[in-house]
């Protein structure tokens, strides 16, 4: 016992000469840090172990831990904007201090334990950012990121709750007042006042925000493989995931390597999609922890966010369309996470885990016949003669996605028309009203989708 002792008073007086050089500027800290790893009494300035501090696994996070997500998408920002966590880390600060009046100044670096930060600071750090470091730059700006959450506090997409400044007790906040509350500080804190009450007072005090909710409409970026992942084949029966069936299609049935590139992926979904638009490609979706099946007129005109873009999907903005997102099948997707596919609101996920039935997929797209000599504008995988009916689709399905279709069926027809005769001058052109037929069913819930419930 009185060797521990005498060994812990031994670190305690190195760490302390060490300090004070570095304090009075005899060393730098990376000179003290060095020397403490020799004496074996280091290290000074430290951090705790990250796997102890998983702002995952919390199930509420404050306003900046809220605004770190929804800024840069990962796990560490978030945790360095966690007051818990940034409690236990002690930092180098420089400093200029003396002993007193009279006294020569001395500059040099004290260890201070790190503070927490505030919304009012973290709007600061877009113009401080360090724009060689990558990590530093948000993929949202910050300003944004605080207007977005604000945006969704308002109409109740998340739930927070608070201390209530006036009568002290936990309460939830309505989504009403966010209209009138402002982020400010008091005593290195984040607080909220009303803004439109003078002079201001302390509304609400350790603000907490339900994190699985900021999760769900903020969902993590996904992660692009270099190539897209093995094939599945819709012979193992069952329902295989949308893309499966897109990348079976886009690949020929494996036929033929496909790498990211916009091309192949456009093709092939748009012609799984014209399949389900007629109800050919049963389509099934999980909503409120219950599998459903989707009708085919529930996805017209719905934008389509598509592998090679997924990437870079950072939600539907506040009043966008739903948006269909559809992700690598990695094996096991987080569905949670973004990962998969899904159709999104603004709050979210609204339909996860959208798959379709293998066996009409392995019906439409057998691939039984050799495709070498095949025209790739005319030869759709669609069985029978060559066709243009998947460009014509292609480019319907466009015009529907950002509200170009015109409602009148026999006049967006025509359009079509035009557009495949001005574009691909060098194939077959089929009459109007095959047009009209072939799109019949998707124009149809376009219109109803454009005039809404009467």
């Amino acid at each position: 016992m009185t060797g521990d002792a005498d060994d812990d008073e031994r670190i305690i007086n190195q760490r302390g000469d060490l300090l004070q050089q570095v304090r009075i500027g005899e060393l730098t800290p990376e000179q003290a840090e060095e020397e403490a790893s020799r004496l074996e009494c280091g290290p000074l300035a430290s951090t705790p172990d990250h796997d102890a501090f998983e702002p995952m696994r919390e199930p509420t996070w404050t306003l900046p831990m809220a605004i770190a997500w929804i800024a840069w998408r990962t796990p560490e920002k978030v945790r360095e904007w966690w007051d818990t966590y940034v409690e236990h880390c002690w930092d180098w600060r420089r400093e200029l201090w003396t002993y007193g009046r009279g006294q020569p100044d001395y500059e040099g670096y004290v260890l201070k334990r790190r503070r927490a930060g505030t919304v009012v600071e973290m709007l600061l750090c877009d113009h401080l950012a360090d724009e060689t470091e990558p990590t530093a730059i948000s993929v949202v700006p910050l300003a944004e990121a605080r207007g977005q959450l604000w945006a969704a506090l308002r109409r109740g997409a998340v739930m927070a709750t608070a201390v209530d400044g006036h009568s002290e007790e936990h309460t939830r906040i309505p989504p009403s007042e966010w209209e009138h509350l402002k982020p400010t500080t008091e005593n290195g804190r984040d607080v909220l006042m009303d803004r439109d009450v003078f002079p201001s007072r302390s509304c609400y005090q350790n603000v907490l925000l339900e994190a699985v909710a900021i999760r769900r409409i903020w969902s993590a970026r996904v992660e692009l493989p270099e190539m897209p992942p093995p094939m599945r084949s819709p012979a193992e029966g069952g329902y295989i995931p949308l893309f499966c069936a897109a990348q079976w299609i886009a690949t020929q049935g494996a036929s033929t390597d496909v790498d990211w590139s916009p091309d192949p992926w456009r093709v092939a979904y748009s012609q799984l999609f014209a399949r389900i638009y007629s109800g050919e490609v049963e389509v099934i979706g999980t909503q409120n922890d219950a599998t459903e099946r989707i009708e085919g007129y529930q996805l017209a005109g719905i934008r389509i966010v598509y592998p090679f873009e997924c990437h870079s999907f950072l939600g539907v903005p506040a009043g966008g369309p739903a948006t269909l997102v559809s992700c690598p099948d990695l094996g096991q997707p987080d569905w949670s996470s973004g990962a998969g596919d899904s159709i999104c609101n603004q709050d979210g996920p609204v339909w996860s885990t959208i798959m379709v039935r293998a066996e009409h997929i392995a019906r439409h797209w057998a691939f039984d016949q050799p495709f070498a000599g095949h025209n790739p504008l005319t030869h759709s995988g669609f069985a029978g003669r060559p066709t243009t009916k998947h460009l014509v689709q292609a480019e319907f399905t466009r015009r529907c996605e950002n509200g170009l279709a015109s409602r009148k069926l026999a006049r967006e027809a025509e359009q079509l028309l035009d557009w495949l005769t001005a574009h691909h001058r060098d194939v077959p052109a089929p009459t109007v009203k095959t047009i009209r037929n072939n799109i019949r069913d998707q124009h149809r819930a376009y219109r109803m989708a454009q005039e809404g419930p009467k």
